[in-house]
């Protein structure tokens, strides 16, 4: 039997092709009863438990399929909970909490569905797809199922909501304005990614109306991870600019910004007295208490489902609200 090699912990743990959920529990140095309990009842596990367990059985294309086979004996309605990326952010995790409650809150069953989406299609009544703006073969695919399905983030077909990042960025201006930074750094994806540019639209439509303040932006391949990239980024940032370094880092997200503080703080340089920093999406727990635009997650997520089901909340295009947050960074 060929088998993949994946560390962890410092140990090495051989998985075979025909992965089973023990597999996955030694992988991750866990036990199988947790990672069973990931997907059935993720509430009661902890996140940084839980993204590490979903982060291994996407990399080996698992997903508990005797959980699902039970789900559809049950009489209430399973909806699936699908993002592409294939490791999942912060962010990403913090919506599909809030999918999972609101879904639980009104008697429905989430199920996290790791991988090959096509074979699990059938398992679901409906499905709630994260991120795909660019992903439209996902889409394609569920329109030939005709299994129901919403987006969340803009979509050229079916039910879709966003976010109103267009005022986001309109947010962080005016706090710009206010501090009176003379000369601001944008950092954002390579990848052109929709979300990323409307909220440098908005910043960009208030701080035209003070042509006194400098912006520059810079693009950084993503890939990577948010944090990584942002890290990276400004590390490189610090050793080229010297002394002449902007007043303020607007990042696209709040991982970025947090990687960009720690390279900030490597080179010696505190935050916010030698450089302020921006984020955006408001995530808990962070190791840092951001300045930062927040998103309502549970209003993104009570919005997708009241799509889904036609309750008639919302309709489609539906811009969930934000707002902004003040911290300690600027």
């Amino acid at each position: 039997m060929t088998k993949s090699r994946k560390k962890t912990t410092g140990k090495t743990v051989a998985i075979s092709r025909n992965v089973r959920i023990e597999d996955i529990a030694r992988a991750v140095g866990m036990s199988s009863a947790t990672v069973s309990r990931a997907f059935s009842d993720p509430a009661k596990v902890k996140p940084v438990t839980r993204e590490k367990i979903y982060r291994v059985a996407k990399q080996h294309n698992w997903t508990p399929n005797p959980v699902a086979r039970q789900l559809v004996r049950s009489e209430q309605k399973i909806v699936g909970l699908w993002e592409p990326a294939v490791y999942p952010t912060r962010y990403s995790s913090t919506l599909l909490r809030a999918l999972d409650s609101g879904l639980r809150g009104r008697d429905m069953i989430p199920v996290h569905i790791l991988s090959d989406l096509e074979r699990h299609i059938a398992s679901v009544a409906q499905i709630v797809l994260v991120d795909v703006e660019r992903d439209t073969q996902t889409q394609d695919l569920l329109e030939r199922s005709g299994v129901p399905y919403v987006c969340i983030g803009r979509s050229r077909k079916g039910l879709w909501l966003s976010v109103d990042d267009i005022h986001g960025g309109e947010l962080i201006g005016h706090h710009l304005v206010e501090r009176g930074y003379g000369h601001v750094l944008v950092i954002s994806d390579t990848n052109v990614a929709l979300a990323f540019e409307e909220r440098l639209l908005g910043l960009q439509n208030v701080l035209q109306a003070t042509p006194s303040i400098r912006v520059e932006v810079h693009r950084e391949d993503f890939n990577a991870g948010f944090a990584v990239s942002g890290y990276r980024a400004m590390s490189k940032l610090v050793r080229s600019a010297g002394s002449a370094l902007p007043d303020v880092l607007v990042a696209m997200t709040d991982e970025v910004a947090q990687g960009a503080i720690m390279a900030f703080e490597d080179a010696g340089l505190r935050v916010p007295e030698d450089i302020a920093v921006v984020g955006y999406d408001g995530l808990p727990n962070l190791r840092y208490r951001l300045t930062t635009v927040a998103q309502d997650f549970e209003a993104i997520a009570a919005g997708a489902i009241s799509l889904l089901n036609d309750l008639g909340e919302i309709e489609v295009g539906y811009r969930a609200p934000v707002t902004f947050s003040p911290g300690d960074t600027s």
